[in-house]
């Protein structure tokens, strides 16, 4: 039912799309992954729903909540990242 409402979403997104329809997308996108069984389709949609919210965050007129989410997701994607570096030289190490 998730998935079906966002491909109607999908359809409907444009350049000019209203700020809510995009932040409607996005999130519902990042919801979607989050209950996705299958990681590769997870991380596809959540990247999916990030994109969406950094369209909308450029905007002039995007609000400050939209701005600050992006902001943290990609702290965290930076954190996850060091991460996984981290592992790899403890990996190498051993």
């Amino acid at each position: 039912m998730l998935q079906s409402s966002i491909e109607e979403l999908e359809s409907c997104k444009k350049q000019d799309s209203p700020n809510d329809l995009l932040d409607i997308l996005g999130q519902s996108c990042i919801l979607l992954s989050t209950l996705e069984d299958d990681e590769d389709l997870a991380l596809e949609v959540y990247e999916r729903g990030i994109e969406v919210l950094k369209v909308l965050a450029k905007r002039e007129d995007a609000s400050d909540r939209i701005k600050r989410q992006i902001e943290m997701l990609q702290e965290d994607n930076e954190d996850d990242e060091d991460d996984e570096t981290s592992n790899k030289n403890d990996q190498t190490k051993q």
